[in-house]
């Protein structure tokens, strides 16, 4: 669930706090009680938007009437202010004749914000290191990565596919497809960007023409190896749907007697689904 629709739900049942007192077909009366003393003031007004004149309702408790409310299509509009000049964001809340209650209203938009569901499509390079460099000149490819909230943290499942130079005579040409699963924790550092440092684990699924007997027959050879990676990433909002993202990445794989490690960075466009 979004800040802000947490903010919302919070604002619904502490803030104010809303009994039906009685209903007709041209008319509904309710009670606003605000269940802070810190609330100095209550605005409100009906509507399908709200985009007319705010009228006061006294913060110790007031019944108000509304005439004429059409429940399909009108809402009850609030704001609240803990402070003179100081108003909090607006909240609707709509009323349901059948059940006889009122209850908060999210639109569809913000329904979809609580899924916090992206797609990053980008690309990387990344250097050997160790052993490793004994086999790889260095890697380019790119890759897609699914994201979704979970709670305050963000998971993820990505593909990727790369493909590079080999440094062995043996080998003619390599090609390397991962999958992976991991978990990020996004950290806000301003309005647009965002820090999130992330760790996933999965395979990579080596492909390559080599001659491992070295008998001058090259063949397709495939084998498969267990990975970690590490990145960190940087986003910065574009606007609501679309973040440019750059983020220091690590590879570590491991073979049967041995492991390598590479390291890099990879940049791309995260888009909200």
């Amino acid at each position: 669930m979004s800040k802000k629709v947490r903010i919302l739900v919070c604002f619904g049942f502490f803030l104010v706090s809303m009994s039906y007192a009685f209903a007709s077909e041209q008319s509904v009366s309710i009670l606003i009680r605000p269940a802070s003393e810190t609330i100095q003031e209550i605005h409100y007004q009906v509507g399908p938007m709200p985009d007319k004149p705010w009228q006061s309702a006294p913060p110790s408790g007031t019944t108000l009437v509304l005439k004429d409310f059409e429940s399909e299509t009108e809402f009850l509009f609030l704001q609240q202010a803990v402070a003179e000049d100081t108003w909090s964001d607006t909240y609707a809340y709509q009323y349901d004749y059948l059940q006889g209650r009122w209850s908060l209203f999210v639109p569809k938009q913000e329904l979809k914000q609580i899924s916090n569901t992206s797609l990053d499509v980008k690309g990387y390079g990344l250097l050997p290191t160790g052993c490793s460099s004994d086999f790889y000149s260095y890697l380019l490819g790119g890759g897609v990565q699914a994201n979704i909230s979970l709670g305050k943290l963000l998971g993820y499942t990505g593909l990727t596919f790369s493909k590079g130079p080999p440094k062995n005579a043996w080998v003619k040409s390599q090609q390397d497809v991962a999958l992976a699963i991991g978990m990020g924790y996004p950290i806000p550092l301003s309005e647009k960007v965002e820090f999130i440092p992330e760790v996933g684990y999965g395979v990579i699924f080596h492909l390559l023409d080599a001659d491992f007997d070295k008998d001058g027959t090259y063949k397709l050879e495939f084998f498969i190896d267990q990975q970690v990676r590490l990145a960190l990433y940087v986003t910065y909002a574009l606007n609501e749907r679309y973040k440019l993202f750059l983020a220091p990445l690590g590879v570590l794989f491991f073979e049967k007697d041995d492991f390598g490690i590479m390291y890099g960075c990879q940049a791309g466009l995260r888009v909200s689904l």
